[in-house]
Order: structure tokens, then sequence, then C-alpha cells
């Protein structure tokens, strides 16, 4: 974790624990790195169901997206369920193949909306994005 970010409401023990228990995840990303508005999260590619050559479909890797920005609300707000996706949009830049998926993703508004820019690479080539996402989540009203 780099210094200069806060500390998260949720560790990565339990956000992993809390995606071994949901039964809608797949593919299943393994959470490497949070803190207050900033997680990390693979998805190891061995075992998916990939396109002919090898290649990771855009569903996998929306579905990934709005996993990760999920739990960036509750990095800030601990664990709250009822969170829910606004809007998710993503721009694919070229194809995904190779390596583990990563994701880097940073909230970049907290409040009733919550908004987020996230990343995605394959493992070992940060510099080569295959692709970017904006999302917003909208908070519970109780929360």
């Amino acid at each position: 974790m780099n210094t200069t970010q806060e500390a998260s409401a949720v560790s990565v023990e339990e956000c992993n624990k809390f995606i071994a228990e949901l039964d809608f995840v797949d593919p299943v990303p393994v959470i490497e790195e949070v803190a207050r508005d900033w997680v990390i999260a693979r998805i190891p590619t061995n075992g998916l169901r990939l396109r002919p050559g090898g290649y990771v479909p855009g569903p996998v890797m929306m579905s990934a997206v709005d996993l990760v920005a999920w739990f960036l609300v509750f990095t800030r707000n601990g664990f709250t369920p009822m969170a829910l996706t606004w809007e998710l949009k993503i721009n694919f830049l070229r194809p995904a193949h190779g390596a583990d998926l990563m994701i880097r993703a940073r909230q970049t508004k907290f409040g009733k909306l919550c908004h987020a820019s996230i990343d995605l690479h394959m493992d070992g080539d940060p510099d080569r994005l295959v692709a970017h996402a904006t999302t917003t989540y909208v908070l519970p009203a109780d929360s």
C-alpha cells in the first residue's frame, strides 16, 4: 500500500472472504490490495472460458469492473451490499490475452453517488492497458 493512502474500512482478507461467500460472482477476482478509495484485484485467466486465441471476453472484464467498483464503496463505508451500480462505461483498448487480468480501481468521488476510474491490464504490463472503465454507484438511503 502506498504510504500516502489511508486505511480502508475493510481488509484484503475480509474482501476475499466476502467474495468467497457470494454465489453470483463469475469470474472470482482475488483482491490483492485495498486502501481508502483504492482496490487492486487479479482475475486469474486459467480456467476461464476464453475466446478463440485465448482472449478474455468483454463481458468478463465488465463483470470484474462492476465487482471491483462495488468493493471501492466498501473501502469507505464498510460492507454495503445494497450499494448499486448506477452507471458503467468501458472502453476496450486492445485484446486481452496471455496473462492474468489486473484491475486497478480508484474512487474519485464518494457520497450518495460514488464515482470510480478503473484500468485493466494484463499482468506484467501495467503500461499497456487493455480497457479503461468508469463507474457510478449509488448508496442505499439508510447508509
